[in-house]
């Protein structure tokens, strides 16, 4: 289980996808699609001001009768952004995630993003960690056979 691990740990290497506040929505979105992503940071000089996911082009934008390639970021991402800190660890970012229902958790240091982590992160490492097990004990088994 991820309960050993820090939040730093989980964010790994991937690169970090992030917008502008006066980016289009219709950008976000697509490049949500091409890196295969539920949410992109909103960063204005480095600083986190906001984050917009799936959701919030769904509910807040289409559903809201907004066009997304004329709608910029800031008028339908998520201000008040729940965060983690890099030495948290990683189980106690996942209740801070269950907790406020939230499937992205950015991981701020000092005002400064260091990654993201999302719910997806979470159940790979879980499952990596199963399939470890596994062998692990598939290798008892055999040399006890």
């Amino acid at each position: 289980m991820t309960t050993g691990r820090t939040l730093a740990q989980m964010c790994g290497k991937a690169e970090l996808r992030a917008v502008g506040s006066e980016s289009t929505v219709a950008d976000a979105a697509r490049m949500m699609r091409d890196h295969q992503i539920g949410a992109v940071l909103v960063s204005d000089g480095g600083r986190l001001s906001g984050i917009l996911s799936e959701r919030d082009v769904t509910y807040r934008t289409v559903a809201a009768g907004l066009d997304p390639n004329g709608t910029s970021v800031a008028e339908v991402m998520t201000r008040d952004v729940i965060i983690g800190h890099p030495e948290s660890r990683a189980v106690n970012g996942l209740q801070l995630m269950a907790e406020n229902r939230i499937r992205h958790l950015p991981i701020v240091d000092g005002g400064r993003i260091v990654g993201i982590v999302s719910l997806r992160d979470f159940l790979a490492d879980e499952l990596a960690q199963v399939q470890d097990e596994i062998v692990f004990e598939g290798a008892i088994a055999e040399e006890l056979w």
